[in-house]
């Protein structure tokens, strides 16, 4: 029918305008492609970032207009109206047109989505159909390979090639809201007690067990003393054929945690940030954790409030995939290289490069095959 053509080219558009979210942030000048090419038409120029943010506003307001809010049970994870709204939301937010922010959110309050269930079995396939969730990539457990490896670990130490930063620990606050530097429960020689239960969902203690087959302990052996624990499968391979066997756990692209906090992120950069109060306080409900009023205190400033919601922001979403985006949208990635450097972490010591380390090079496959590709001026 018509009307299941025009979810399909919708479901088409909020898939494009996806894959353009990613290039523009960490590209910035890409080649936008909107219609099917033939080899002669292919070679073609970088457009500006602008010219592909627009793109990508009009790909998801259209979108958003077609896309169900909801499907039957047996095809969810396809793109609903609020996966279009969440990631238009997302865009206006890194261009800072934070109107087009509260636009976006606003529609999304009425969709059903909720910050409920258990945040530590959230990123277990236990949470996937969580009302939390918004989009995500699906992956079905089965006897072949289905291209789900992100949630493997190795027996001996939990995902040694991503482990979480020790200024990372040192932001999640303590049960009482208050920070580790000023909170009279924290104990440095036990660091996980009487923290945040973001903390101790999100990240591996030594001692804590975290392969159930073996029954055996973190020992603590990464360059950190830390190990990733969202996401990371706590059991046996499925297929029992070792730590790259696929797994089912879906990857989370939009929650709506997420867009709770873009949407008092908004508020406060507009001067409205009392309005941003309760919205920190649902996504901190879930664990229990103070509110903004019994915590950092009411009538904050837009200043104050904004600090509040870029922590909230690194402790709810940690590995997610959205720390880049934020550190650039706001202009704080020099910063974050200090305090990895501040970490004093063996063996590594990032040296921050300007444009260098806030894009990627395109690659020279890419310059070589398209001559009218140029190099990003900060790796030329």
């Amino acid at each position: 029918t018509n009307a299941r053509k025009a979810v399909y080219v919708a479901q088409a558009k909020f898939l494009r305008a996806l894959f353009y979210t990613n290039l523009a942030i960490f590209f910035e000048d890409v080649p936008l492609i909107m219609k099917p090419q033939t080899l002669e038409e292919s070679f073609v120029p970088k457009n500006s970032f602008n010219e592909v943010k627009d793109a990508i506003i009009k790909d998801l307001t259209e979108a958003a207009n077609d896309l169900p809010a909801s499907y039957p049970a047996a095809e969810y994870g396809y793109a609903t109206k609020g996966a279009a709204l969440g990631l238009l939301a997302r865009i206006q937010l890194y261009s800072k047109n934070y109107a087009g922010v509260l636009t976006a959110t606003e529609q999304m309050l009425s969709l059903g989505y909720s910050i409920t269930g258990n945040f530590g079995t959230l990123f277990t396939p236990a949470g996937e159909t969580n009302r939390d969730i918004v989009f995500s990539v699906r992956f079905t457990l089965t006897q072949s390979n289905n291209g789900e490896l992100f949630s493997g670990t190795f027996e001996g130490s939990p995902k040694i090639d991503m482990v979480p930063l020790r200024n990372l620990i040192r932001d999640f606050y303590c049960t009482d809201g208050k920070p580790i530097t000023s909170s009279t429960l924290y104990d440095p020689t036990k660091e996980n007690l009487n923290r945040d239960p973001r903390l101790t969902s999100s990240v591996y203690f030594t001692g804590d067990i975290f392969i159930v087959n073996l029954n055996r302990a973190f020992t603590g052996n990464t360059p950190t003393k830390y190990g990733q624990r969202k996401y990371i499968r706590n059991g046996p391979s499925p297929t029992g054929i070792g730590v790259a066997s696929p797994g089912g756990q879906d990857f989370y692209v939009i929650r709506y945690a997420d867009i709770l906090l873009m949407r008092a992120e908004a508020l406060a950069e507009l001067g409205r940030q009392g309005e941003a109060y309760p919205l920190v306080n649902q996504v901190r409900a879930r664990v229990n954790m103070p509110t903004v009023e019994n915590a950092e205190g009411a009538g904050l400033n837009k200043e104050q409030m904004i600090e509040v919601i870029r922590h909230e922001r690194r402790v709810e979403l940690a590995f997610e995939g959205l720390r880049f985006f934020d550190l650039k949208r706001w202009g704080k990635m020099s910063e974050a290289f200090q305090r990895i450097i501040a970490d004093g972490t063996p063996g590594y010591s990032p040296v921050y490069r300007q444009g260098r380390s806030e894009t990627l090079p395109i690659p020279l496959r890419e310059l070589d095959i398209n001559k009218q590709l140029e190099q990003h001026p900060a790796w030329r």
